[in-house]
């Protein structure tokens, strides 16, 4: 049976938000391998935009330490330019 665009949309919508191969195969009178294909042909889920911006990250950093500042730094940034922002911080080279 063939599906229209539309229909290939709220499967993926209901796929997405966890409905069964299975149960969207039988709504839609398809094979659940046709749901599967429709799914992965449409990629991934598009993200929001980021929470932080890159300057964000940067004035965390620059915050006097604290464990999430110290955390996001450590995550971002190099151990090389991890070391540069530490002194420019004022923390001794250990």
């Amino acid at each position: 049976m063939k599906i229209t665009k539309e229909q290939v949309q709220e499967i993926i919508r209901r796929r997405r938000k966890g409905e069964s191969a299975e149960s969207l195969a039988q709504a839609f009178g398809i094979r659940a391998q046709s749901v599967n294909y429709h799914v992965k042909r449409a990629g991934p889920e598009k993200q929001g935009k980021r929470k932080y911006t890159k300057r964000a990250f940067t004035e965390i950093a620059l915050q006097p330490p604290t464990t999430e500042a110290s955390d996001v730094a450590i995550i971002l940034v190099k151990p090389s330019s991890l070391r540069k922002v530490l002194e420019g911080l004022g923390y001794a080279n250990s």
